[in-house]
């Protein structure tokens, strides 16, 4: 393909918890997948892959990152330490968890940083390599990096971080027209895919909900078809959510089943069996082909490296070094997320009973690579269908998508290829996944603003229960994908001549229901979210409202002030949210770069979290600020 000023190159990479798959299209032309992917020795320049493993090896097995690193993907020695499963660490809570429950194997927040960082420039050198391959100036051209985020990922910062990440892996640095979005959660991109290439054809005001099953998390998205079925388009009914349930649980139950019957046999296990075990190609086809008609074999046989092919424990289900699992052993495996799963379905079916009373779900589409197991299915039908059944999901049917491991990453390509071809997305209506509010202050009420911060206002005398929070956008509540809305106005109050005009607001979420939001910061259920810090110093006085004090019996009139008026306007995205300051009717900092924001990432307790809020935030809003 000659290149030529036109070119314009879209790619979509979903970065998953065991595999990573990229998608892309040049030009507007039907899109594909990246299938060749580097490797160690013993790995043919032919082989072909759909992903490749989200796996790191350092050198001298460090799993820290503190090393240099050696492999990454398929280079990774299967035999060696490597470093797996990391992407979920990257929400600080999550990895607070992992620090406290296991502190002898948890990473630190430096070795996710790290990881995140060596994966993502390992995954952009060869994409650049492949992609430049095909194509020519790889400059010259546009390129769209398009990536997505887990909805167990909530808080924007989470997704600021991420973006950080993937900059600095090179991603959107290329060229002059390169560049880089989270555009979609992940549920969303796998809805986008189903709805717009499944063979079903769905029809205008069917609702579907899209499970994604993946190998870390399980995200949810219930949806209503609208446009037409040549041009499927879609809103989201209720806030995509997600749940830390996947096939790495399963494989994790599955070393320690191996772990429990080699400690009970007297074995040593010093060598790490059970991680080899699960490595190895052997469990991963009885894992993927467990429930089909294929497998109904009675014992499922795993070699066990570190065992001599002559040795036999029938005791503890060994023979000729190979270890047996019954079906109910395999059973065992998979149900406790099975359970998870039917829970979750079950809970987001009740919030949409709750709002949409007089609709019913008519499909649930399963996708990622969990979902796409015959066990799974069929349990999920049993349990769903042919069980008890919803009263939301009478006639509900169950199915697969259209390639479901992939459908995260060719959604995100055919979102952007439609917004190009139409200007619109597939998805036209979402639905906010947390409640935005700001820190301001009202007045004070001693019956009810009992243990608040309370401050004085200089200007009027009147006294102000502070870091009082509101709402401005409420989970839940309808976004329309790049509209601006308008977060607040805010009045400063300045003296005549103060020419440093700095103000600093507080943006705040929370994750609960509209009926259970905190009222003040003190409350619980709320997180600081971000420092917006408005810069206004060369702003001139005859650009503000004069304003003069109460006039004192004496003097003709009061002291003279100056009113500084201004908004804060949002976009918010489906994992991110933009600031723009406006002043007098315009975006403030397009002319000057006067809008900065700080980003609060939670790394510790509650308790600790709320006092550090309250000593950074007490004293620094006088009430002309915040009013």
């Amino acid at each position: 393909m000659a290149l030529h000023d036109a070119d314009h190159l879209v790619v979509g990479i979903d970065l998953g918890m065991t595999r990573t798959g990229v998608a892309y299209s040049w030009n507007r032309r039907p899109f594909k997948t990246i299938h060749s992917w580097p490797g160690g020795p013993d790995r043919l320049p032919t082989a072909r892959d759909d992903k490749v493993p989200t796996t790191l090896m350092y050198r001298d097995g460090d799993l820290q990152g503190g090393g240099d690193l050696q492999q990454w993907g398929f280079g990774c020695d299967y035999e060696q330490p490597r470093v797996e499963w990391f992407k979920r660490y990257l929400d600080p809570q999550v990895l607070r968890r992992f620090q406290d429950a296991r502190p002898d194997r948890a990473y630190s927040s430096e070795a996710i940083s790290r990881f995140y960082k060596d994966y993502l420039t390992s995954l952009y050198d060869h994409l650049k390599w492949v992609l430049r391959s095909q194509s020519g100036d790889w400059r010259r051209a546009t390129v769209e990096f398009l990536f997505s985020v887990p909805s167990t990922f909530k808080s924007p910062a989470i997704s600021e971080k991420y973006l950080g990440y993937i900059r600095d892996a090179g991603f959107g640095q290329g060229g002059p027209n390169h560049s880089v979005e989270i555009s979609l959660t992940e549920p969303e991109a796998a809805a986008v895919y189903t709805v717009t290439e499944s063979a079903r054809g769905y029809q205008p005001n069917e609702v579907l909900m899209v499970v994604d099953a993946g190998g870390g998390t399980t995200d949810l998205c219930v949806l209503e078809m609208t446009g037409t079925s040549e041009q499927p388009t879609f809103n989201e009914m209720l806030p995509v959510t997600g749940v830390d349930v996947g096939a790495t649980n399963i494989d994790a139950a599955f070393q320690r089943l191996v772990i429990d019957r080699m400690d009970r046999a007297g074995l040593d296990v010093s060598d790490n069996p059970d991680w080899k075990m699960v490595n190895s190609a052997e469990y991963e086809v009885q894992k993927c082909n467990f429930g089909q008609p294929s497998s109904q074999v009675p014992f499922i046989s795993i070699r066990v490296p570190t065992l001599a092919n002559n040795y036999d424990n029938d005791a503890f289900g060994i023979r000729k070094g190979r270890m047996l699992f019954t079906r109910d052993d395999f059973r065992a495996l998979f149900d406790p997320q099975i359970i998870s799963i039917e829970r979750e379905i079950r809970a987001h079916l009740d919030s949409f009973g709750r709002i949409h009373s007089q609709k019913q779900v008519n499909y649930l589409v399963l996708c990622g690579g969990l979902g796409s197991s015959a066990y799974v299915r069929a349990e999920l039908a049993q349990r769903l269908t042919a069980g008890s059944r919803h009263p939301r999901a009478r006639r509900l049917e169950i199915l697969v998508s259209d390639d479901p491991q992939l459908a995260v990453m060719k959604g995100l390509v055919i979102d952007r290829l439609r917004k190009i071809e139409t200007g619109q997305p597939v998805l036209r209506i979402r639905r906010a996944r947390v409640s935005y509010g700001i820190l301001s202050a009202v007045p004070y009420d001693p019956k009810i603003h009992d243990g608040e911060d309370i401050v004085t206002d200089p200007v009027d005398g009147r006294q102000y229960a502070n870091n009082m929070i509101k709402w401005i956008i409420k989970k839940g509540e309808k976004i329309i994908p790049n509209n601006l809305i308008d977060l607040h106005r805010w009045t400063s109050a300045y003296n005549p001549g103060e020419t440093v005009r700095i103000k600093k607001d507080q943006i705040v979420i929370s994750h609960a229901e509209e009926y259970e939001l905190p009222e003040s910061l003190n409350d619980n259920n709320v997180e600081h979210l971000c420092e917006i810090t408005s810069d206004f110093s060369r702003v001139r006085d005859s650009d503000l409202k004069p304003v003069h004090k109460p006039r004192p019996w004496h003097k003709l009139r009061g002291e003279l002030y100056y009113l500084l008026e201004y908004h804060v306007k949002v976009l918010l995205g489906p994992a991110d949210i933009q600031f723009q300051l406006w002043f007098r009717g315009r975006r403030y900092e397009d002319e000057d770069q006067s809008l900065s924001l700080l980003w609060i990432e939670d790394t510790t307790s509650d308790a600790e979290l709320r006092q550090r809020r309250l000593r950074r935030i007490r004293g620094r809003h006088a009430m002309a600020n915040l009013r």
